[in-house]
């Protein structure tokens, strides 16, 4: 199968579902619902070309080896220090993707070669020179870390390519295969094209049409004139600049007007686009353009989140990820990054972390636990990725396997109810866990009496501890975590309260009371709002 069609199959909208639900690291439950947002983080960061968002997804899923990390890392530093390389990197990209679709369309195939083609080829040409384009906006010799300064270079080269240049001027078929503007043959007389049993020549064509659109014209015809007159523009565009010669008669047979009928696309099909399309869809060439552009894009994301962060007056820091057979995260100041790219720096509050074992988190409802254990999952995986995270500090190992789970609804044609249907999908993240693992489990478990919750909760915390992952449990049942403290098992930390209020601040300890009150009047579900409703509808006196 040809490279850039791989790629665009690969990588393709269509497929980001997929892609999502078979990561090879990172899982989400129930994954259609995004709870981790994943979807969202990667709406922060913001990359604008279609194949450069799918392969930033796919990174944050799955992570980059660590020698691309790195370089990830320097070139994000050098954007963020270079506003008019990163600027003109902006532009192009987004000019890319403006055309992108159409090329990668043209690839797919998805043109019906005997209606439309015309159209598709276009947009694939103007894909191809935007592509072009942006190796030339930006000046590589001012370009220092190795990532960027290549990846540029690389797109420099393929814009100097056969097949490139054949988004430019006119396209000539030759003896030897279809040839660009600047190395046709020109000493060659034109070939000879078939098509439906006419067998005409190409300058032939091109004023065989143009009569036929005059002749149209004299009689009125102005809606099929203007498609001939059309048609002529396109064959004037790829066909080579011969003197004119023989054909006027075979243009104008019947063959021919049936080729006009099809308002000139079918002319061009098999002469034209579909060989150019071949070459293309082969072509080792625009796959790696394909790729270079995706990185780029990639860096310009991580760069411009970082950039914005910043302005909102957080720190962002290049995290540490290293090889070791005790897995850790240690963090300091770490922020969510989904927060802290809409927010100023005094609207989110930044928290202190050593993760090594299990780690139980209790706390006020509304008080940020969830919010808390986003923060360090989208950290873990903006980390392995290359990318800068919003804390003063942050060490990491590399993860095996990350999951987040919260509370799920059961299908119809569950027969265990919610508490089995949570129990089934724990069951699967428990099989994948190890001791490089990071688990986020978000208030799980319930659908069932408080006494057998708490012990067959018990047990789930005694098996993941026994694993050894770095596993965050958020809950309120404060009992467990009791129970487990005097057990010696893992550690106990809380959401701060202070003053009837959450500080959003993770401290030492357990936490004994939800607040559900406090949440209760928030809405509007408290006792004396309950009665006021009730009055107000007359219900009670």
């Amino acid at each position: 199968m040809p490279f850039a069609f791989k790629m665009y199959r690969m990588y393709s909208q269509e497929l980001l579902a997929s892609i999502s639900a078979n990561q090879r690291r990172v899982t989400t439950f129930n994954v259609n619902d995004d709870p981790l947002e994943m979807q969202r983080l990667h709406s922060v960061l913001g990359p604008r070309t279609l194949l450069g968002g799918a392969t930033l997804m796919a990174d944050l899923l799955g992570g980059v080896d660590p020698e691309l990390r790195q370089q990830r890392q320097e070139s994000v530093d050098e954007l963020r220090a270079d506003s008019t390389t990163r600027e003109a990197l902006t532009s192009g990209l987004s000019a890319v993707a403006q055309n992108e679709r159409g090329l990668l369309d043209f690839l797919d195939g998805r043109t019906d070669r005997y209606t439309v083609p015309r159209r598709f080829y276009n947009a694939a040409r103007a894909g191809v020179r935007v592509i072009t384009d942006l190796a030339e906006a930006v000046d590589t010799s001012k370009i220092e870390t190795p990532l960027l300064k290549s990846t540029l270079e690389s797109l420099a080269g393929y814009a100097d390519s056969d097949d490139a240049k054949f988004a430019v001027g006119k396209v000539y078929l030759t003896p030897a295969g279809l040839r660009p503007h600047d190395s046709a043959w020109r000493w060659l007389p034109p070939t000879r094209l078939a098509y439906r049993g006419s067998s005409i020549t190409g300058r032939g064509l091109l004023v065989g049409l143009t009569s036929y659109g005059a002749l149209l014209i004299s009689k009125g015809d102005t809606n099929q004139a203007a498609a001939v007159t059309e048609a002529t523009q396109q064959a004037a565009n790829v066909l080579p600049d011969w003197q004119i010669a023989l054909g006027l008669s075979g243009v104008m047979s019947a063959g021919v007007a049936a080729m006009v009928n099809n308002t000139g696309d079918a002319i061009h099909g098999p002469m034209f686009i579909d060989p150019v399309r071949k070459r293309w869809q082969a072509d080792a060439g625009l796959g790696q353009a394909f790729a270079d552009y995706s990185e780029l894009d990639v860096l310009q994301s991580f760069a411009n989140f970082a950039t914005v962060t910043e302005r909102n007056g957080h720190d962002v820091y290049q995290p540490v990820v290293e090889s070791s057979d005790s897995p850790y995260i240690r963090a300091d100041g770490l922020k969510n990054p989904i927060l802290a790219f809409t927010r100023p720096a005094n609207q989110v509050t930044p928290n202190d972390f050593e993760l090594t074992g299990m780690t139980m988190l209790t706390g006020p409802n509304s008080g940020g636990k969830s919010t808390t254990l986003k923060a360090v999952l989208h950290s873990q995986a903006l980390a392995e990725a290359g990318g800068p995270v919003v804390a003063d500090s942050f060490a990491t190992t590399p993860a095996d396997f990350m999951h987040y789970m919260v509370p799920g609804a059961p299908n119809l044609v569950d027969e265990t109810g919610r508490f089995g249907y949570e129990l089934g999908e724990l069951r699967t993240v428990f099989e994948r866990a190890t001791p490089h693992s990071l688990i986020g489990l978000d208030d799980c478990m319930d659908g069932t009496t408080h006494q057998e919750r708490i012990e067959i909760l018990g047990d789930i915390v005694r098996g993941f501890d026994t694993i050894g992952g770095r596993t965050v449990f958020s809950t309120h049942a404060t009992e467990l975590v009791q129970q487990s403290a005097q057990n010696g098992i893992g550690q106990q930390v809380q959401v701060e309260f202070k003053d009837g209020e959450p500080t959003y601040r993770i401290i030492p300890g357990v936490s004994t009371t939800s607040h559900a009150d406090r949440v209760a009047r928030i809405v509007g579900m408290d006792r004396d709002a309950i009665q006021a409703s009730l009055r107000a509808r007359g219900y009670v006196e």
